[in-house]
């Protein structure tokens, strides 16, 4: 498939083999999506940190292709930093390659506030430090996280290996009554398969950090396109 749309490119951590599959599973026709590596093989607060020094150069790689949007794709890397950090890091892109750009973390937003959230459920494959930071997050934007769960996983091979199956049942897990959609946050874990299938089950809209990514860069690209088989997101907004 070639892109007679547009291109995207996104800088991903270096371990995470889930994020370019999913996004080629999603792309309308005409839309390709391109990488570029970050170091990073475990998602401790040095290696998540280190990302930031590492995005120059991705996104200089990235601009050669002539891309619509640039966006960094990786959710505790945008955010670890707290409220602000997210900008800081698209401002970084912005200036190094005059492409429009976004993060993980800006998506995530921008897609509660689509599906009129206000109180998230979170399901994670992270420790619990790492969720802190994502609820903290959420709460800094105006959301309400009722419940948060994680696996405790550090190492990106491990959460590149999760099974649907566990990721399904950690989501169900996390969703408390009250919750009014779910957030599967880490663009490492695959959730692609199971998002239609956990908002039939819920009742409620799922968002990943993957589909949001694109969401929101198909977006900024002018795509109006709408996806069906990835969640409401994708096919009604």
């Amino acid at each position: 498939m070639y892109s007679w749309k547009t291109r995207l490119g996104v800088a991903v951590p270096s371990a995470n083999a889930v994020m370019e599959p999913e996004f080629g599973m999603m792309c309308p026709e005409g839309v390709t999506a391109h990488f570029a590596r970050m170091w990073l093989k475990a998602d401790t607060e040095e290696q998540i940190m280190g990302l930031y020094d590492r995005v120059e150069e991705a996104v200089e790689l990235l601009a050669h292709i002539e891309p619509s949007v640039i966006a960094f794709g990786c959710t505790s890397g945008s955010l670890i930093k707290g409220m602000g950090y997210d900008r800081q890091i698209i401002q970084k892109i912005t200036g190094v390659t005059g492409v429009k750009a976004t993060t993980t973390s800006s998506a995530v937003i921008e897609a509660l506030n689509a599906l009129n959230v206000r109180k998230v459920a979170v399901a994670t494959p992270y420790e619990d430090w790492l969720n802190a930071g994502v609820k903290s997050f959420l709460e800094g934007h105006g959301f309400q996280v009722p419940s948060i769960a994680g696996l405790g996983i550090i190492n990106g091979p491990d959460i590149i290996a999760l099974p649907a199956g566990k990721v399904y049942g950690l989501a169900r897990k996390a969703v408390v009554s009250g919750a009014e959609g779910l957030f599967l946050s880490c663009t490492g874990m695959p959730t692609v398969d199971i998002i239609d299938d956990l908002e039939q089950d819920l009742g409620i809209p799922v968002i990943s950090s993957n589909q949001a990514t694109l969401w929101q860069m198909l977006r900024m690209a002018g795509i109006k396109r709408k996806i069906e088989g990835f969640g409401a997101l994708l096919n009604e907004h």
